[in-house]
């Protein structure tokens, strides 16, 4: 520490009235604690100044050291219960955002819509290429079908005709043709 030494009387004086002023804050609260936010950000900033200059000296006496330390309480306190408030201000605000995203992100009496989609891929599915030789088998059975059943009236109308011939003792060239004698 330096070989000089100031007035120790002034740093006194500036302790006691930093103490006084403290005293008056405490006892001045407004109800419910809380007091005028100007007031007391004017109030910090000036205890603040004043510990600044204080803190440059070098030599401190016991009494000085207990002064400094009663208002470095003081001003943290203050600076906590300001941002005390300023933290359930904001909790206020977030706390019906935070309520309103929950709902959205549960939706209640929303169904969920299963889609199921098939794709058939003709070049690399066997499954595809067997549905659609089956399918042309199943055309082509069909047009044979249909071919045979008119093969197969024209049978009957011919069968129909040898039985008469038949039933008649035979059919000579004149009653084949009627219109030619």
């Amino acid at each position: 520490m330096g070989t000089s030494k100031m007035d120790s009387s002034a740093v006194y004086t500036l302790f006691e009235e930093l103490k006084q002023k403290i005293d008056e804050l405490g006892k001045n609260g407004t109800p419910g604690g809380q007091m005028d936010s100007s007031t007391n950000s004017d109030e910090i900033i000036s205890l603040i100044g004043e510990l600044k200059v204080q803190i440059n000296q070098q030599q401190f006496s016991p009494e000085q050291m207990k002064n400094l330390g009663q208002i470095s309480a003081y001003s943290i306190s203050k600076v906590n219960e300001s941002l005390n408030k300023v933290f359930t201000e904001i909790k206020a605000v977030i706390t019906p955002i935070d309520e309103k995203i929950n709902l959205l992100k549960s939706p209640q009496n929303t169904f969920v819509r299963k889609e199921n989609v098939f794709i058939v891929d003709f070049r690399n599915s066997k499954a595809a290429l067997t549905m659609i030789s089956m399918a042309l088998v199943i055309l082509l059975s069909f047009g044979g079908n249909v071919w045979q059943l008119n093969r197969n009236s024209q049978l009957k109308d011919n069968d129909l005709k040898y039985r008469y011939i038949k039933s008649t003792n035979g059919i000579s060239p004149e009653n084949l043709n009627p219109t030619c004698s």
